[in-house]
């Protein structure tokens, strides 16, 4: 498909920018810009908190239009924070956070609120539309992060300078509008493509879980008489099969040392220490590492060893416990402190790594690490090796593995199909976006006036 074009254009001076409009402008975003950061009040003192005000923070930065946010404060907590109430209409970048390795999470505000330190408000109105400020920032997102990455830093942040006096285009304020209400349009159509994908994920997944929890909780033949376990929330069980606790099942569980390291994967022989994201999906994934430096290769310890699980002891509460399988040792790969390793014997390992995908295991770590850190919580090695758990014989646990390894192939195709179709429905949106807020395609044809005066 063809797009109108303008008649002439000048070159922008910026490779992944190119050209833009002769009559646009091409300004420093610090010239035309007011910037404002925020503050998080003393956690300690429980009058600051649950109050009225929201208080965004980069968890909250899922939408282009944000009306609230998951925590919000108290007038007492605003006044003895450096946090500040800002007007609507702010563009909110996040300045610092992990989702900043792959996205730089951009919205505007529509209702009066505070934000925390890890986020900046660009008030842009003089000069931008701010959702054209804000589509800017989405087009070119992977450009913009490399543009605006602090060097050296131990967590993923933007240097603020950087961002100051970084040029972008200043289109005449009536097109800015045009733009953003032609792609108000084009992208709530791909959004809305995205969001069924999205929807038969989550369907996919939620089948997945059920398939997994049946089958690790009740067996595979329908036929067998049940039992009560005893347990209340354990409900019936099989005949035949035992209620035990997972400790009569370990024979050791042990941990490695955290050490100074580059973040990216080991290669070619060198020596990594696995992140604990190795087991955020429930899988162990053996790229989620990190290479030692040379001068602390000799305080690692523990390297992976096949038929383990891998386990994540400290983490945030929805990912606290998570365990992966080892499937093969990996002499050049070791774990941190953060990360168990369980060797087990008169089990199948991966009989256990499937039962610790059902509910019945995420609700004893829920019920376990209670009373810690809202935002970090621990799982003791106590507490682990006394959960419980119903157990078949070895015989069924082979056959319940097998067949769960090929349903769950099933499922993980399908879902990787509607993965990749997100994939490239986000690449489409990007690149329409990218095009439009750049002049690539002339909008002053395609957008009714009426939604022009609107945007």
């Amino acid at each position: 498909m063809s797009f109108p074009r303008y008649e002439e254009y000048k070159d922008s001076g910026v490779e992944w920018l190119g050209e833009i409009p002769s009559h646009w402008g091409f300004v420093k975003i610090g010239h035309h810009c007011r910037l404002n950061g925020g503050g998080t009040p003393d956690r300690e003192k429980l009058e600051y908190w649950n109050g009225e005000i929201p208080w965004i923070t980069p968890k909250d930065m899922k939408a282009d239009i944000l009306v609230d946010s998951e925590e919000r404060i108290t007038e007492r907590g605003l006044q003895n924070s450096s946090a500040s109430i800002l007007k609507t209409n702010q563009v909110l970048l996040v300045m610092r956070s992990g989702i900043l390795k792959h996205t730089l999470p951009v919205g505007i505000n529509d209702v009066e609120t505070a934000i925390n330190q890890d986020i900046k408000a660009l008030d842009v109105q003089k000069a931008w539309a701010p959702l054209y400020f804000m589509r800017f920032v989405q087009g070119y997102n992977k450009e913009l992060l490399l543009e605006w990455g602090k060097q050296g830093a131990t967590v993923e942040s933007l240097e603020t300078n950087l961002l100051l006096h970084t040029r972008i285009p200043l289109p005449p304020i009536e097109e800015q509008k045009l733009i953003v209400a032609y792609l108000e349009a084009e992208v709530r159509e791909i959004n809305s493509l995205i969001g069924q994908a999205q929807k038969l994920i989550d369907l996919l997944k939620e089948k997945r879980q059920a398939v997994i929890s049946h089958a690790v909780t009740k067996g595979l033949d329908p036929t067998v008489p049940m039992k009560d376990s005893g347990i209340e929330w354990l409900g019936e069980v099989p005949e035949g099969w035992e209620v035990v606790k997972l400790k009569s099942f370990i024979l050791k569980m042990e941990s490695g040392k955290s050490v100074n390291s580059i973040d990216s994967p080991a290669l070619n022989g060198e020596i990594g220490v696995l992140k604990t994201s190795c087991v955020y999906s429930g899988q162990f994934n053996r790229g989620e590492n990190k290479i030692v430096v040379p001068s602390e290769l000799h305080l690692v310890s523990c390297p992976v060893i096949e038929n383990t699980l891998i386990v994540s002891r400290m983490n945030t509460p929805d990912l606290v416990g998570f365990a992966g399988l080892a499937l093969k040792s990996e002499e050049n790969l070791y774990l941190p402190d953060r990360l168990w390793q369980v060797h087990f014997k008169g089990v199948l390992p991966a009989f256990i790594h499937f039962w610790t995908m059902t509910q019945y295991y995420r609700n004893q770590v829920k019920v376990s690490c209670s009373g810690t850190s809202s935002s970090m919580q621990n799982l003791s090695q106590n507490d682990f090796r006394s959960f419980v758990l119903s157990v078949p014989s070895t015989e069924d646990q082979d056959k319940i593995v097998s067949h769960l390894n090929i349903e769950l192939e099933k499922y993980n195709a399908l879902i990787h199909q509607a993965q990749k179709s997100i994939a490239l429905l986000q690449e489409r949106r990007s690149a329409l976006i990218s095009a439009a807020v750049t002049g690539k395609i002339d909008v002053r044809g395609l957008v009714p006036q009426q939604e022009a005066v609107e945007a």
